[in-house]
């Protein structure tokens, strides 16, 4: 079983091959690497999940890590387009139209090294009993037994000081 490490590994990877295929500018190559690319489109997937439990452990609310996501995605839709469109020009002039194709590969195969060499409990969904690193939510955040990282804390009811019922 790969785990959410592995396939985030194996589908990084896969799209880094994808971009580098593409680059030659081979239909059949192209068509050729549809199946990997599919699987290179995946990538994602577990580290939002991730990032999610993180967060939530963390007292953000997905409402709030969702309009970050968004806000890095636009923000990606303009720069992206700008520095795609330089590196094929630098390319052109440089007698390598492919550049784009070949620095998408290169930002993927750094990613695939970053994740490589991530902490593997990084990317461990831990129960509040299997949290060895006491990983404790902020003051005032709900604590939830589904959540990664969430035990018991200074938030939790076991720690808090029981009010006597009024007399």
């Amino acid at each position: 079983r790969l785990g959410a490490r592995g396939h985030t590994m194996v589908a990084t990877a896969g799209s880094a091959v994808t971009e580098l295929a593409l680059g030659l500018g081979s239909t059949s190559v192209a068509f050729g690497m549809l199946p990997i690319n599919w699987v290179g489109r995946t990538q994602g997937m577990a580290v939002t999940a991730r990032i999610t439990q993180a967060g939530a452990a963390a007292g953000l609310g997905q409402g709030a890590l969702a309009g970050d996501h968004q806000n890095l995605r636009s923000l990606l839709k303009v720069v992206g387009p700008t520095l795609y469109g330089t590196l094929f020009g630098i390319g052109c002039r440089a007698g390598v139209p492919a550049l784009p194709f070949a620095f998408a590969s290169g930002v993927s195969l750094v990613a695939v090294a970053l994740v490589a060499i991530s902490p593997v409990a990084a990317w461990e969904t831990l129960s509040p009993k299997e949290n060895k690193a006491g990983i404790d939510p902020p003051a005032g955040a709900p604590v939830d037994a589904g959540v990664a990282g969430a035990g018991p804390g200074p938030t939790s009811s076991a720690q808090q000081p029981q009010r006597k019922p009024a007399s």
